[in-house]
């Protein structure tokens, strides 16, 4: 699990609506603050899973939240490294947030050679968390 950058668009939203202008100002620069450090965040947490990737001598599989569309900078430091799951074997979209914004991708598996992806799945049909979950089936070349 990435750092969350734990932005609350509805709540400026809201404001906005309610024409509270002062407080959708003060959430707006706490959104952007926010986000400022979870860049930070996240830009040391992968650069230690690149450093553990690089240096494993073992076939990997790295699977979790990583927070980030497979537009961002975390998300194609790995994929410059290891396969996408989804990309390599899913079906439509793939994405996984349950709730807004629907739209988005940011669970992930990742794998590296010799291993071979068999099935991945994103599970819409298990509702019980605001992510869907995702699993796949691997299997190893002799």
């Amino acid at each position: 699990h990435l750092w969350s950058m734990g932005i609350r668009v509805g709540r400026v939203a809201r404001e906005l609506k309610q024409e509270d202008y002062d407080d959708a100002k003060k959430e707006s620069k706490s959104i952007i603050n926010l986000l400022k450090i979870g860049f930070q965040q996240r830009l040391k947490e992968i650069k230690v899973i690149r450093k553990l990737v690089d240096k494993s001598p073992y076939p990997i599989i790295l699977c979790g939240d990583f927070n980030e569309t497979p537009y961002g900078h975390a998300y194609g430091s790995i994929r410059d490294r290891l396969k996408n799951a989804f990309e390599e074997g899913g079906n439509g979209f793939g994405f996984t947030l349950n709730r807004s914004p629907r739209y988005v991708r940011i669970d992930n598996q990742f794998f590296s050679d010799p291993i071979q992806l068999v099935k991945f799945t994103t599970h819409k049909e298990v509702p019980y968390s605001d992510h869907f979950p995702i699993s796949a089936v691997y299997c190893l070349e002799n």
